[in-house]
């Protein structure tokens, strides 16, 4: 299979069904309502990938474009602990899917190697009300208290994503957390 199948079946699966199950799973959808878990995920990772500093309104307009009649401050009211559980669990199952390339990195450039490894950390700071859930790097001046690292490891020799983990700490690395962009639903108390 290849890889861009791979991560098509992969995103298909996890921001589809495997979402709604997981929206049950962590109380974001308690019975059947307008918006479900699926929708929410997608509204997200869509929303923000299209408009990367987009409002409520604005992903109010794309959850629309898929027949989610639901409007800005409602969806404002769903930026809860639930929430935050729900992409949290949906953000675990993807990195713990396996990705194997199509075909290794050729063995004339990286056979002369005992191993080649490639490492990437991303710091992502989150809202102040996330702290509790994601600790993040210490919250400086002007920064937020809450965030994550994202690690991957890749072995290009062998074709395949080695390991890859999210993590509340700053895994004992001195790290510069990101500036917060913070979004103004994540900031109110809802419950």
């Amino acid at each position: 299979m290849s890889t861009i199948a791979q991560v098509k079946e992969l995103l298909q699966r996890n921001l589809g069904p495997r979402a709604d199950e997981l929206a049950r799973e962590t109380h974001f959808v308690r019975r059947k309502r307008n918006l479900d878990g699926s929708d929410f995920i997608q509204g997200l990772v869509f929303g923000y990938l299209h408009q990367a500093d987009a409002t409520t309104e604005d992903l109010a307009q794309i959850l629309g474009r898929r027949e989610v009649d639901i409007s800005a401050s409602g969806l404002c009211q769903r930026f809860t602990q639930a929430a935050a559980a729900l992409v949290e669990r949906v953000m675990q199952e993807l990195i713990n899917e396996g990705m194997q390339a199509e075909q290794p990195a050729p063995a004339e450039l990286l056979g002369r190697f005992d191993a080649v490894i490639v490492e990437d950390s991303s710091t992502i700071t989150l809202p102040d009300k996330l702290k509790d859930i994601w600790k993040g790097c210490g919250g400086g001046q002007g920064q937020s208290e809450a965030g994550l690292k994202l690690h991957v490891r890749l072995r290009p020799q062998a074709g395949w994503l080695a390991r890859a983990a999210v993590d509340g700490q700053s895994a004992g690395r001195s790290t510069q957390c990101a500036a917060s962009g913070r979004h103004p639903c994540w900031s109110a108390q809802h419950h």
